[in-house]
């Protein structure tokens, strides 16, 4: 009942704030409204979206540039030398990562399964239908308190509305301010997710919010987590924290998992300062290797092998050669890798993930001691994920999808590059994509994964999930039945969820066609009153 008073005080409130102040509110909607037409004329300008679809559907020198990429050390780091590795996190590390990893991916599910039992949320916003969710650079959080474990927890969650995507898209680099009235320090950073994490931090005001509760509870610490889009924001607001000093570095971190690349050189190296921002990455997870750089750079080496005569042979040549002891390259192969290697494309400036980088990769890049036999393993591995699409495809991604419900082992291993920053992360700014395995890297279930969380435990922090617990015990009915009933049950819930959400969207097209129709209307009416005024006259 507090939280319905709460809600409907806050739409008072607000009604409140519109009709003592319209002309305030009518600037800002013309504001939004303005802001948001010019990033989709950037977004339709600067990112070659329908080339790069086009490729991935329908040419299979992608699969081919993956092998290669492979071979010539841009896939993972082969090369000990130029990508030194070491095993990662330590067991303290990992139980805090488990922490943050269940809550952003519980994140998503939020609106659909309620507040989760552990926590006391005391400000929430993750709309997922409606004129909030089409809204750019305002992405879904919430904030919590942890009584048990003395922290306060910010999640943000990751893409999940349309408004969300675009926000994704809007990815040329661009140079802008972390310090307070727009001053220094300036990075290049992706202007999507920094417009929102600003948003949070100025509009929002989580800030404000986070400060009055530490204040209330002394001793706290603050915690920022998310995935994906919410990774992005979870970074560049530490970041923001950092260059304004709000929060010492013992005071706060910053957990973001499958973050987009979103700062520049300059500003990586002063996120790993304080040692409390880490970002954690999945073997080819399409969204921590994507730029708008990178996508024009994978288009052009696709165009240079297709452009190379007899490149099937050629391309054959430089993978057999990394899978024998003596492989040989003649010239003609030699310099299809030295064209490849080149940096190719356009001028903007390169971004990464910030913070400490620790990223999930294959057993064999580690493990393998025998140069020709990794190669070999790692291949193989490629050679299936990027297999032309198919039934057997189709039905293996849908099994990937069903596993991330249980804690399964993909022989992979988390370590921590540990390279001069940021010359350690830029094997992520080489574009590749492995098929549906770069999609399905990027799922949550992925990430909770790697730290022995399954979905299904990140659905169990629900609080309805208490209930259906006590019930169990009181009618003796196995746990796995009521773990198969509770996954049945959100799957039930995402689908309606998404029929109302089609729905709606089938209402705006409606509204849209009628309003265009009206205006036809309107128009032929003034035309024809034009037209009969004037033979009148006549």
């Amino acid at each position: 009942m507090a939280t319905v008073a709460t809600y409907i005080i806050q739409c008072l409130i607000k009604v409140l704030s519109i009709a003592t102040h319209p002309l305030v509110h009518v600037d800002k909607f013309k504001y939004q409204m303005q802001y948001e037409k010019d990033v989709k004329q950037n977004i339709g300008k600067d990112l070659p979206l329908k080339e790069l679809f086009y490729l991935i559907i329908n040419d299979e020198t992608v699969g081919l540039w993956d092998k290669i990429a492979a071979c010539i050390d841009l896939q993972y780091p082969i090369d000990d030398l130029k990508y030194p590795m070491k095993d990662s996190p330590t067991e303290q590390e990992k139980a805090l990562l488990r922490y943050a990893v269940k809550y952003a991916a519980y994140a998503y599910f939020m609106p659909i399964i309620g507040s989760p039992n552990n926590i006391t949320i005391k400000k929430r916003c993750l709309p997922l239908f409606g004129y909030r969710a089409k809204r750019i650079a305002k992405p879904g959080y919430f904030i919590g308190i942890d009584d048990e474990n003395q922290r306060i927890v910010l999640c943000i969650r990751g893409t999940e509305t349309i408004g969300d995507t675009l926000s994704d898209l809007d990815a040329k680099p661009e140079r802008r301010s972390f310090g307070m009235n727009h001053t220094g320090p300036y990075y290049d950073v992706h202007p999507g997710v920094f417009d929102a994490a600003k948003h949070l931090h100025e509009t929002e005001k989580v800030t404000c919010t986070i400060k009055t509760l530490l204040a209330e509870n002394e001793g706290y610490k603050v915690f920022v987590t998310g995935h994906s889009l919410g990774a992005g924001v979870c970074s560049l607001l530490g970041l923001i924290w950092k260059s304004q000093k709000t929060f010492a570095d013992e005071q706060f971190k910053c957990f973001s998992f499958a973050s987009p690349l979103v700062i520049g050189s300059a500003g990586v190296k002063q996120s790993i300062y304080g040692d409390n921002m880490i970002s954690v990455a999945v073997t080819s997870d399409v969204v921590t290797r994507v730029s708008v750089k990178g996508m024009k750079q994978m288009s052009e080496r696709i165009k240079i092998i297709k452009n190379t005569p007899n490149y099937e042979q050629i391309c054959e040549n430089i993978i057999n050669s990394k899978c024998a002891k003596n492989g040989y390259l003649d010239e003609a192969e030699l310099k299809l890798i030295k064209r490849l290697k080149e940096t190719i494309g356009s001028e903007d400036n390169d971004l990464y993930a910030a913070g400490k980088l620790l990223w999930s990769v294959p057993v064999c890049v580690i493990n393998e001691p025998n140069e020709t036999e990794k190669y070999k393993r790692l291949l193989n591995r490629i050679n299936f994920e990027t297999s032309s699409i198919s039934t057997f495809r189709l039905i293996q991604f849908i099994y990937d999808l069903i596993c991330d419900f249980y804690v399964t082992d993909r022989n992979e291993r988390l370590t921590e590059l540990i390279g001069s920053v940021p010359n350690d992360r830029s094997i992520f700014t080489q574009m590749v994509f492995n098929g549906f395995e770069s999609f399905h890297a990027h799922f949550p279930g992925r990430y909770t994964n790697g730290f022995d969380v399954n979905i299904v435990d990140v659905l169990k922090m629900s609080k309805y999930y208490e209930t259906i617990e006590d019930s169990r015990i009181k009618f003796k009915i196995p746990s796995y039945v009521i773990d198969i009933l509770v996954v049945l049950a959100v799957l039930m819930l995402v689908g309606i969820s998404a029929v109302f959400g089609i729905v709606i969207q089938f209402v705006t097209i409606l509204g849209n066609v009628y309003e265009t129709f009206i205006a036809a209307v309107d128009k032929f009416i003034n035309g024809y009153k034009a037209y009969a005024d004037h033979r009148k006259k006549e």
